[in-house]
Order: C-alpha cells, then sequence, then structure tokens
C-alpha cells in the first residue's frame, strides 16, 4: 500500500462506491480489510492513515446509513487510525461532520481533519499532511476518476491466498467496479426508455422545470440545465450511457461529457415538450363537447 510522509500505510475510502445487499457484508469486508492492515510492520507500529474522499462524484450516496455500525466496527478492530480525514466538497455534509466531531473526547478529536473543497482543493489540503496526491486512486487527468485496477488485483490475490487456489476469476460485481456500474442516482441513457432510479429521477426534474426552461432564451436555456445537472451530482449522481462490445455482446457503461450531457437535457426537454398535450388542441376539444351537448340537448 502507499504510504504518507510518516510511513504509515493509507486506506482510501470512496463513499459513492458503497454497494452491498445488507450492511453485515459490508461489515465483513471491511474487518478483513482491517486485519489485513496488520500485515504491514509499520502499521503495526506507527497505525494507519484512513482517508474518506467523498469530494464531486465520490460524494455520500447512501445518506449515512449504517455511519454507526462502521464507526463502532473501526473503534473495536485492532488496527490503530493514528489520522482520520475526511473530504467533502458538500457543506452541509462537511458542517454534520464538524458537530459530530466536536462531540468526541480530545485525543480522539486531535487525530480527526475534515477538508471542504473541489478536488484540487482538497488533494492539496491532504498533501500538507504529508500525503502526495499519487496515493489517491485517482486519474491525473481532470475528470478524476477512480481508477480500481490496484483494488481488484489485491482482492484476486488474497482470494488466491486464502482459497489456495492457482486459478481464479474475479466475481463479476467486482469487475463491474472499474466499468462505471450504474448507482442509484445515476442517470443512464440507452436506445430504449429505462427504468433506473436516476433516471425517474430527472423526468421529475424535467417536469418541474420545463415551464422555466421554455420560457427561458437560448443562453439562459444553459443556464436552466446546468441547474438540473448540478442538482444530479450534487445528490452523487452521474450521467452514462449504454455500449455493447460488438465481440462479447456484454454491456458496459461510459461517463458522458459535460457538453454530451448538455445535448441529452435538451433532447429530454423536447421530448417532453413533444409529449405533452397542445392548449390549442385543448381548446377545440372542449368545443367540440359543448357543441356535442347542446346538439344532444336540441
Amino acid at each position: 500500500p502507499s504510504c504518507d510522509s510518516s510511513n504509515r500505510p493509507i486506506l482510501v475510502e470512496f463513499p459513492s462506491l458503497r454497494n452491498f445487499r445488507q450492511l453485515e457484508n459490508e461489515l465483513r469486508a471491511r474487518f478483513y480489510i482491517y486485519m489485513s492492515i496488520l500485515e504491514a510492520k509499520n502499521a503495526q507500529i506507527q497505525g494507519t492513515t484512513f482517508i474518506s474522499y467523498g469530494v464531486g462524484d465520490y460524494r455520500e450516496r447512501l445518506n449515512g446509513v449504517g455511519f454507526v455500525d462502521l464507526t463502532k466496527l473501526a473503534l473495536a478492530c485492532p488496527p490503530f487510525f493514528s489520522a482520520l480525514h475526511l473530504a467533502t466538497s458538500d457543506l452541509k455534509h462537511y458542517i454534520l461532520m464538524s458537530s459530530c466531531f466536536a462531540l468526541v473526547g480530545p485525543k480522539m478529536r486531535a487525530r480527526f481533519r475534515l477538508h471542504l473543497g473541489s478536488h484540487v482543493e482538497c488533494q492539496y489540503q491532504l498533501s500538507t499532511y504529508g500525503i502526495p496526491c499519487s496515493a489517491l486512486p485517482l486519474a491525473s487527468s481532470n475528470n478524476n476518476k477512480s481508477l480500481l485496477e490496484n483494488h481488484l488485483r489485491w482482492c484476486k490475490s488474497r482470494f488466491l491466498q486464502d482459497c489456495g487456489e492457482t486459478e481464479f476469476q474475479l466475481p463479476s460485481k467486482l469487475t463491474a467496479l472499474s466499468a462505471n456500474e450504474p448507482m442509484a442516482y445515476d442517470v443512464v441513457f440507452g436506445r430504449k426508455k429505462i427504468q433506473h432510479e436516476g433516471n425517474r429521477r430527472l423526468r421529475l426534474f424535467i417536469r418541474s422545470m420545463a415551464a422555466k426552461y421554455d420560457e427561458s432564451s437560448k443562453a439562459n436555456k444553459r443556464r436552466v440545465r446546468d441547474e438540473l445537472i448540478k442538482e444530479i451530482r450534487n445528490a452523487g449522481g452521474k450521467f452514462l450511457i449504454i455500449h455493447e462490445d460488438s465481440s462479447s455482446h456484454e454491456q458496459g457503461f461510459d461517463e458522458l461529457s459535460l457538453e454530451e450531457v448538455h445535448g441529452k437535457i435538451a433532447q429530454a426537454f423536447r421530448n417532453y415538450r413533444s409529449q405533452e398535450p397542445c392548449p390549442r388542441n385543448l381548446e377545440m376539444g372542449l368545443l367540440l363537447r359543448i357543441v356535442m351537448l347542446r346538439c344532444m340537448w336540441n
């Protein structure tokens, strides 16, 4: 594992990647990881640096589900976390965590550090504590895409070590993590109408903002789309598109660029407008009903 300037192993968590059927499954996985940290001699002597990186798209999606149980597990396990860093771009989450840390004892509070800001700002703040940017499994490009190949390689080596098998293939759920597997608040675009939680939220936003969008000028329409995109991304959602491998016929997901997202959102507004009944047609229908009723009356 990567180490900080004090030669302490670094354990990084991306809150948005939490995905489990039962909380007990995540607790077991974390317990296994915590115990495997103790295999490093420097972790036994100097402790471990823990980073929860919830900036931008990596923001917590489960609204704190299991937070108390995860905290109890971390405190009960043998590994000593000598430094705990929580990075976020959400001001509400920052204020909430600040209030929680104010309730703990002074010795434990001295180990906690909160960081608020963008990717660049949080990574710079972490670097001032001896944590290099290279220690975070993020792409060096502007999109800050998570790089999970090393983690998946570690999972495979642990499976081989524990099971004693010479050949092993990672479960599809693990390999899917490196392929932008859609989460609850993600919006997925494809050829057909997709019934996904993130898509349903998008349709609700479209419906509530349609009148404002239609009345806006071309420049203001982009601002409305920016506002909608911000709402979805603040909830931890991403905009993905389905692609299919022609050789293996397996589905995958790619993240759209900002301009591609704007095009998709604009098309969604146009589709919603075309599905709405025309006011003129409603008036004509009402007049026809009145004429028919009068004829029947006569």
